[in-house]
């Protein structure tokens, strides 16, 4: 490749063009880099940032260009090129405050020039975990004894080379698993095996006992109930029985009930037996055989 090294210029030089006396018009200088065959995969040449390496060149073998100008390649010299490798670069950043209960899961980020090798994960000084590829991601369980504990968690980079780097310590507290007390209630409606008309609407409803009228509580402590028949979530309510939900239903299905209060992080929930319903075909008839007194 070939670098110009000083500007083109239209009139001649006065006494000499760049320092060698030579006695001519004004020409561009041009320097020409020659590489051997061999490192034609290692080096390249990038306008913008000069002689780049995509391999590691030690000093103790280094790779050996030739300069020389354009016009006069008598004028030449052989330069040395030696490439060291870059260090690692890593990522990892962890939330501020874990529950126990919970899953902690680390996930570094790594690049490097030539290839990252491994990727540790380390935990109050030990490692706990060692990636030989992406993704670079490790699960920790958050367990009982870790409760009120500050953990200090790192992550270290290994390259081709040998080299690492090492991402900063992530401070994690260990917070208690937060309870909350579930609101009793009962599926009132529909009943256990009752027999629905296929097509028709049948009846949801939930009913929480506030206790005797004139000691009753204000309220159940129910945010809102969801309604599901088989697995599946079918309906859901926000407001007492005055605003009742209705489905309707073309096969036989059973319904589930799954009720709590609208949580950020950690929605309760409560589970009954379900319950049963058929579907018949069409509504079902009784003929009348004898007419009674009264």
């Amino acid at each position: 490749f070939t670098i110009p090294s000083e500007t083109p210029c239209a009139e001649p030089h006065a006494g000499c063009c760049g320092g060698w006396g030579l006695e001519t018009p004004g020409y561009p200088i041009e320097v020409v880099y020659e590489l051997p065959d061999f490192a034609s995969g290692i080096l390249f040449f990038d306008e913008g940032q000069g002689i780049n390496a995509n391999a590691l060149i030690t000093a103790s073998n280094p790779v050996s260009i030739n300069v020389h100008l354009l016009r006069d390649p008598s004028i030449e010299t052989d330069i040395s090129i030696v490439s060291n490798d870059a260090l690692p670069e890593i990522e990892f950043q962890l939330p501020r405050a874990v529950l126990v209960g919970e899953t902690l899961f680390l996930k570094a980020q790594a690049e490097d020039d030539l290839g990252i090798a491994a990727v540790e994960f380390w935990l109050d000084g030990q490692r706990i975990g060692r990636r030989l590829q992406a993704p670079y991601e490790l699960s920790l369980p958050v367990t009982q004894d870790m409760e009120g504990h500050q953990l200090i968690i790192w992550s270290i980079a290994y390259d081709s080379a040998g080299q690492m780097t090492k991402s900063t310590d992530q401070l994690v507290v260990v917070e208690k698993e937060k309870s909350v007390d579930v609101p009793s209630f009962e599926l009132e409606k529909p009943k256990n095996s009752q027999r629905i008309v296929e097509a028709t609407p049948y009846l949801l409803q939930v009913a929480s006992d506030l206790g005797e009228k004139d000691d009753a509580a204000s309220s159940s402590g129910i945010s809102y109930v969801e309604f599901f028949s088989d697995g599946k979530k079918i309906a859901e309510s926000f407001f007492p029985s005055s605003k009742r939900g209705k489905i309707r239903i073309t096969q036989e299905k059973s319904i589930t009930l799954k009720c709590g209060e609208r949580r950020r992080r950690h929605p309760i929930s409560a589970r009954m037996r379900p319950v049963s319903i058929s579907m018949h075909e069409s509504t079902p008839t009784a003929p009348m055989q004898t007419l009674m007194q009264n």
